[in-house]
C-alpha cells in the first residue's frame, strides 16, 4: 500500500474475513481507551463557534431522516401497510378477496350466502348421519385430550375449501372446543394457509 493511499475493496474484504471471530483483549481495550482520553483526544480543546452551529442547523433543517424514505409493504387493494414482507393484502382485504374467490361476492351478501349454504348442508340427513357416525367412532370424546364435555365434530380439511370431503368419514374427528380452537383450519386460519 502506498503511503496516503486507500485499501482496495478486495483488500478490505480480506482484512474483514481475517478478523472474524477475533476479539481484543482487556489490556488492548484499556490502551485504546486511554489513547483517546484527555489532551490526546483529537477534538480536545476545539470548540465549534455559535455561528458554525447555526449554519449546520440551518443546512439540515427541513431534511427528513434517512429512514423515512424506506418503502413499507403495502396492500395491493387499499395501500395500507401489510403484516409481512411477502404479504400482498392486509387482513380485511384478504378476507374480501377470499369471499369473492369462493362465494362469488365480496360484500356481506357473500358471507350471508355462504352461511345460508352451510346451514342448509348441516340440516340435511346425510350431514347429520355423518356427524353421528364420527361421534360414535370416537366414543364421544376429544381425540386429542380425551375430554367428554363441550365436544364438537371438526373437519380436518376445511368445510369451505374442500366441498368434496364434507361428508367423508376420514375427514372428520371429535374435538373439545379448546382443542378445536387450536386447529390449523379454525376460523380464518384455513384461508391464511
Amino acid at each position: 500500500m502506498i503511503i496516503g493511499g486507500h485499501h482496495s475493496w478486495k483488500t478490505k474484504e480480506k482484512i474483514r474475513i481475517a478478523r472474524i471471530g477475533k476479539k481484543h483483549s482487556e489490556e488492548v481495550k484499556a490502551k485504546m481507551s486511554e489513547s483517546k482520553q484527555g489532551e490526546k483526544h483529537p477534538r480536545y480543546g476545539k470548540h465549534v463557534s455559535m455561528d458554525i452551529r447555526k449554519k449546520i442547523s440551518n443546512s439540515t433543517r427541513g431534511n427528513k431522516h434517512w429512514r423515512w424514505g424506506i418503502r413499507k409493504n403495502r396492500c395491493v387493494e387499499c395501500n395500507n401497510p401489510t403484516s409481512g414482507v411477502r404479504v400482498l393484502r392486509c387482513l380485511p382485504c384478504y378476507k374480501v378477496y377470499i369471499l369473492k374467490k369462493y362465494t362469488g361476492c365480496s360484500k356481506s351478501r357473500g358471507r350471508q350466502a355462504y352461511k345460508r349454504l352451510r346451514t342448509k348442508i348441516m340440516k340435511t340427513k346425510e350431514y347429520k348421519s355423518w356427524r353421528k357416525s364420527i361421534l360414535d367412532r370416537d366414543k364421544r370424546s376429544c381425540v386429542w385430550c380425551g375430554n367428554k364435555k363441550n365436544i364438537c365434530v371438526d373437519h380436518i380439511k376445511s368445510f369451505a375449501q374442500f366441498p368434496e370431503l364434507r361428508l367423508s368419514l376420514d375427514n372428520g374427528r371429535t374435538l373439545c372446543n379448546e382443542c378445536h380452537q387450536k386447529t390449523d383450519n379454525f376460523g380464518w386460519r384455513a384461508w391464511a394457509s
